[in-house]
């Protein structure tokens, strides 16, 4: 399912720029006075002579049977139309990729909205030095303040700006290059997880307890009981054994974490002898203390026995030192041969 949504995900982009594209190539044909509008010349301009040859072709020169109102008019309708045609796909990519921690709408709507008014706001100054200034002296008196979740989220206002920027110059190219190239390196990070927070095994030292592993970065020690050689730490090769793991918990924390409230808090983990009727009395007495649970996975541990792993979110006044007592009670004297208890807040944090 999720290798479809990704597929799909990449066709609907690349086939969004292909039409626009095509759209775009084939109005040309038809308006050919169209090219000055989407192709700003840039070979006149010495690179060192800065912004001040950047000047807009006047309205009159794009339809010179036009008067020049409806020729203003004109330059002005494409030149926002361009901001909001290559602002979209650059919405969605943001939509996409944030799908998991979610995203703020507030930061979709300005993604689509900026452009629209920067290409508008270029299209006043029009290279005026003194008007530029006075719009800028009116912008500092008025404050503009939102709360981004997300540094990259900053990334894409500043991508919405320079779309504006090119599409106000009469430069759709420009525009559609940034929008391009922006949303496809987005798509591929996202795709290939580039920065994703996972433990790593290589910066472990010494011997540590698996639970400990599976859930860095809190600083108390994990509470353990039952067999000691089933909770020793772990070293070596047995670490880099239980990297999937690591992994797959990771995965379910990281998803934990969109919940307003009543996010797990501590990492089970029982060394069991019969999963299947050790599952069946846990399921029987965990509903006394924790208010959530789940069991995430279960896979070999040593001397035979069975590790099952299970995220818990206990009540609050729930006594947890008699919950792992009464674990290994009745039924539990014959199933479960050793526990461990650990906080997830620390991993929690890690990954978010």
């Amino acid at each position: 399912m999720f290798a479809r949504f990704t597929t799909s995900a990449w066709v609907r982009l690349l086939a969004y720029y292909a039409f626009l594209a095509a759209a775009i190539l084939g109005l040309i044909q038809i308006f050919p006075w169209l090219e000055q509008m989407l192709i700003l010349d840039l070979s006149g301009i010495e690179p060192a002579a800065g912004l001040a040859d950047l000047s807009l072709q006047q309205p009159h020169a794009l339809v010179p049977e036009l008067g020049a109102v409806a020729n203003t008019l004109l330059v002005a309708g494409l030149g926002m139309l361009g901001g909001l045609l290559f602002a979209l796909p650059v919405a969605w990519v943001y939509m996409v990729t944030k799908r998991r921690e979610g995203y703020q709408k507030s930061v979709v709507q300005m993604v689509i909205i900026l452009p629209i008014a920067v290409a508008g706001v270029v299209l006043v100054v029009r290279g005026d030095v003194a008007l530029a200034f006075a719009l800028a002296g009116i912008v500092a008196a008025v404050r503009f303040r939102t709360t981004l979740k997300d540094v990259k989220d900053a990334v894409f206002a500043f991508v919405a700006i320079g779309i504006g920027l090119a599409s106000g110059i009469q430069s759709w190219l420009l525009a559609g290059a940034l929008s391009f190239f922006f949303s496809v390196v987005i798509l591929a990070m996202w795709r290939y997880e580039v920065g994703e927070v996972y433990p790593d095994f290589a910066l472990v030292a010494g011997p540590v307890r698996l639970s400990e592993v599976l859930a860095p970065g809190d600083p108390d020690r994990a509470i353990t009981v039952g067999e000691e050689r089933l909770t020793a730490p772990l070293t070596g090769t047995a670490l880099s054994q239980v990297r999937d793991h690591a992994e797959r918990l990771a995965h379910y924390v990281k998803a934990d974490a969109l919940r307003k409230k009543g996010k797990y808090r501590e990492l089970l983990l029982v060394y069991a002898d019969g999963p299947d009727e050790t599952e069946a009395w846990i399921e029987d007495l965990i509903p006394e203390y924790a208010s959530r649970w789940r069991l995430v996975q279960a896979f070999p541990a040593r001397h035979g026995a069975t590790t099952m792993e299970y995220l818990v979110r206990f009540k609050n006044k729930a006594e947890i030192g008699e919950f792992l007592h009464r674990l290994r009670e009745g039924r539990g004297a014959e199933l479960v041969r050793a526990a461990e208890l650990q906080s997830v807040r620390g991993l929690r944090r890690m990954l978010t």
